[in-house]
């Protein structure tokens, strides 16, 4: 046992005394238009009245959901140079029966939509489903008793397709959202008993907002973790660390090339790790220039 305490030692050491930096490369956005800013009128295809499998008592939900989506994608904030502006179609739905399950939209109506609201794209919501999964955890107490707890998560799933003003379809996209509703404690995992989603309008809502950045976040370039590099840290490298991040790369490999020659075999050894490190992130640095 005795022979395993260095190692673990040295192990916490380097774990309490590193540094990380992470590297972020930009990933170019989903959804490219021409000419931005360009001009996107949403327009609700999805007849949740008509719909015969939603209940009467969900139909506020279903409301809710496409209201709130629509109002985000119109109401963007985040970003002050936008490329892309959408509008909300106020006509509202007309739809005939046979029409009804039909998810390709006329190109005469896309054309009609486009031109009314001087959009050079139309948005259309396919449909919108909101329901519940669950699932059912089973714990044992310390003193051998037995509890089960069932979980309620809330998804929505906006489908949606964006078309240009010719009529031709650009792009069709799934938006799935989940959040934890509830949870419940149960005496059976047979009989389950589902919240009622017209109860559920403010966590609707949530997921509706969350869904209409996703959306719009499809039209920008996005920065994305791929890396992680760690340094040694303690007193010998606070200079060196500092320098690194604040992309002073070269006086940082300038220091860390004299600590390598160190007499002390431990710090030659780190000196040489964050020298290496200092060295790759500096072309990173540059590369991203």
């Amino acid at each position: 046992m005795k022979k395993l305490i260095p190692f673990v030692f040295s192990v916490l050491i380097f774990c309490s005394c590193s540094t990380s930096i992470y590297l972020t490369r930009t990933v170019p956005p989903e959804l490219v238009p021409d000419n931005p800013p360009a001009r996107v009128v949403f327009s609700n295809q999805f007849d949740y009245l008509s719909n015969p499998g939603i209940k009467d008592k969900h139909e506020i939900a279903y409301q809710t959901g496409i209201s709130q989506f629509a109002e985000t994608l119109a109401k963007d904030s985040v970003h002050e140079n936008p490329v892309v502006i959408f509008l909300i179609d106020t006509i509202g739905i007309i739809h005939s029966s046979e029409k009804l399950f039909n998810n390709q939209m006329p190109v005469d109506e896309i054309k009609s939509l486009c031109q009314t609201n001087k959009a050079t794209y139309l948005l259309s919501l396919d449909s919108l489903r909101l329901h519940f999964e669950w699932e059912t955890i089973r714990e044992v107490d310390p003193d051998g008793s037995v509890s089960k707890e069932k979980y309620f998560y809330l998804y929505s799933n906006y489908y949606v397709s964006l078309y240009d003003s010719s009529g031709g379809l650009f792009k069709r996209t799934l938006l799935e959202k989940p959040m934890l509703y509830t949870s419940r404690p149960t005496l059976s995992g047979l009989i389950t008993i589902q919240p009622n989603l017209a109860n559920g309008l403010e966590k609707i809502k949530k997921l509706a907002i969350s869904a209409g950045i996703e959306y719009i976040n499809m039209f920008y370039p996005t920065n994305e973790t791929y890396d992680k590099k760690t340094l040694y840290g303690g007193k010998y490298f606070e200079e060196t660390n500092s320098l690194i991040k604040q992309q002073e790369c070269d006086k940082a490999i300038e220091l860390l090339v004299e600590m390598t020659h160190s007499p002390k075999i431990k710090l030659a050894m780190k000196a040489r790790h964050n020298l290496s490190v200092a060295q790759e992130l500096k072309q990173y640095y540059e590369e991203k220039k």
